[in-house]
């Protein structure tokens, strides 16, 4: 999965108090259905602890009463109850409040680190001689993520379906490109890869399901968490989305950035096997048949939901 959870780190609040007192049980779904309000925390706005294993709110997965672990750590990203999650818009709420423990992560500070890796295969290695090498946030049973910080659902939402309760989450930078580009060998050129910007990621350690998965595999399937900047010019960096106006310029830097460092295999050769395929001609709005001659690129478009046709 390609997506990204990009957050105004860069604008949150910081805050020295606790997180809230343990709330009660409660079988109300940990992602609402509609974008959280600006955050205010006063004593009588406590949020709820947020489970891994049922992915509700209320308690924390040592706790749960739910039965059975997953027996798939990835299938969360692409469930409903991830889709559904809202973690607040930074531009409508400037200032945001940060737990005790994300504060003491310092996420814009270790985004800003080299890494301490060149090479894919250097990261494999580490993690084989101990994944205990990188940053831990606790076991899956006992981490306490809470629903009214921001930062804190976006740790959650980054974390893996646990298999048991006693797995570390663990925490790691890589380059942007790295994620977008999944499980694929895309880039290349490794002296270009300063033109990209870094992201957060989560992974659990080892359980059988994910046993016999490379490690730069396994942690390129889940989602990624970036920061917000709008002032730099490196490449696949938090951009806030505004529905209503397209960045050209930013769209032609991209096509430039493919053309210059992923070579051919960003430009696959010109095939005729799909006679059938369909385009739409974006002037005209009529249904047409591909070219006869080569060409660079086509948008694939689709839409969420059910569609009267």
């Amino acid at each position: 999965m390609s997506c990204c959870l990009p957050i105004g780190l860069s604008t949150l609040k910081r805050r020295s108090t606790s997180p809230p007192a343990h709330s009660s049980s409660s079988s109300v779904p940990m992602a609402p259905t509609k974008p959280m309000p600006a955050a205010t925390h006063e004593p009588e706005m406590l949020g709820s602890l947020l489970c891994l294993k049922c992915r509700r709110a209320g308690h924390v997965a040592a706790r749960c009463v739910y039965p059975g672990w997953a027996r798939d750590e990835f299938r969360w990203f692409l469930s409903k109850e991830r889709k559904a999650m809202r973690f607040g818009n930074p531009a409508h709420a400037p200032e945001q409040n940060l737990c005790k423990r994300c504060q003491d992560l310092n996420v814009p500070e270790l985004l800003s680190k080299d890494l301490p890796w060149k090479l894919t295969s250097e990261l494999n290695s580490r993690a084989r001689e101990g994944i205990n090498t990188f940053q831990s946030l606790g076991k899956t049973g006992f981490t306490e993520f809470w629903n009214n910080y921001p930062l804190c659902l976006c740790l959650f939402a980054l974390t893996p379906s646990p298999s048991a309760p006693d797995q570390d989450i663990y925490m790691l930078t890589d380059w942007s490109m790295n994620r977008v580009a999944g499980e694929t060998d895309t880039v290349t050129d490794l002296e270009a890869w300063g033109e990209f910007s870094k992201c957060l990621l989560i992974t659990l350690s080892e359980s059988d399901a994910s046993r016999n998965i490379e490690f730069s595999t396994k942690i390129h399937r889940g989602d990624a968490l970036c920061v917000v900047r709008e002032d730099v010019d490196s490449c696949l960096a938090g951009r806030i989305i505004e529905p209503h106006h397209l960045n050209v310029d930013m769209v032609k830097n991209w096509l430039s950035t493919c053309d210059q460092l992923h070579g051919s295999k960003c430009h696959p050769s010109w095939t005729q096997n799909l006679p059938d395929l369909k385009l739409v001609d974006v002037n005209t709005r009529a249904i047409v048949k591909p070219p006869a001659r080569s060409f660079d690129y086509l948008a694939l478009s689709y839409v969420w939901g059910r569609v009267n046709q």
